[in-house]
């Protein structure tokens, strides 16, 4: 298998939560939740994790440099969406040879083995995009928005 790259989006404020503290640092099994999602990183076989987190965020880098000392951070000045935020995190992966996957720092139930089933479905389909949910593994030639477009 090809190396692992790891992005992690971290740069939300998650203004839903009402809270002071970012969510991805919110304790979940007396652990941040990002905390929980670079373990199943580091275990799943990341050969390099980025983390984009954004301004003001030094307490989440501080949970990042505890926990992945190696980890690249990018910072996404302003939040201009997911797109915008994987884009923060290409120049620490700028020579780095393998597939990237991206995950959500807020979703401490991410196990590994499914970040290594994505990994292997795309090193075995490299022109396939390779998505995960709740529900599943999916693999589609094109993505499709809600509306019906191409993309």
């Amino acid at each position: 298998m090809t190396d692992l790259l790891t992005i992690i989006l971290a740069a939300g404020e998650g203004t839903r939560m009402r809270s002071a503290i970012p969510k991805v640092l919110h304790p979940i099994g007396g652990l941040p939740m990002v905390g929980h999602v670079i373990r199943a990183a580091q275990t799943a076989g990341a050969t390099a994790i980025s983390v984009v987190v954004g301004p003001g965020h030094e307490k989440i880098e501080a949970v990042v440099a505890a926990a992945a000392p190696g980890a690249q951070i990018g910072l996404q000045q302003q939040r201009l969406g997911t797109g915008h935020a994987v884009r923060q995190a290409r120049e620490a992966f700028a020579m780095a040879k393998g597939n990237v996957v991206v995950l959500y720092g807020d979703g401490p139930m991410l196990k590994p083995a499914t970040i290594r089933d994505v990994a292997m479905i795309v090193n075995e389909s490299p022109r396939r995009r390779t998505f995960a949910t709740p529900s599943g593994i999916g693999v589609r030639t094109r993505l499709t928005s809600l509306t019906g477009s191409r993309r």
